[in-house]
């Protein structure tokens, strides 16, 4: 039972690099990708447009695991995305289920 929601962001240009490697190492589970802005000072890939806006698109990846899933999921998507910004975090879920 999925224990964690992983959420995964990075730039557009990253975004299907990162869902190939996800079909790849993520065990036929369901992963949601969306647009969304990212805003603050760390967008160095930012174009100048985007820079003059404060804000650049990136793309977000969502999908729930275990907490033994989540370490062997990360190591895997390591070897492809060191030197990229990449960002990651992992929050407890309250409840989780399909109708």
């Amino acid at each position: 039972m999925p224990e964690l929601c992983l959420t995964l962001c990075c730039p557009q240009d990253l975004e299907e690099k990162l869902v190939d490697a996800l079909l790849d190492v993520a065990d036929q589970r369901v992963f949601t990708s969306t647009a969304i802005a990212a805003h603050g000072a760390s967008n160095h890939r930012a174009s100048n447009a985007e820079q003059v806006m404060g804000r650049s698109s990136w793309t977000q990846v969502q999908l729930l695991v275990s907490s033994d899933q989540l370490a062997a999921l990360l190591d895997g998507l390591r070897p492809s995305f060191a030197g990229t910004p990449l960002r990651y975090w992992a929050t407890p879920l309250a409840q989780a289920g399909e109708f």
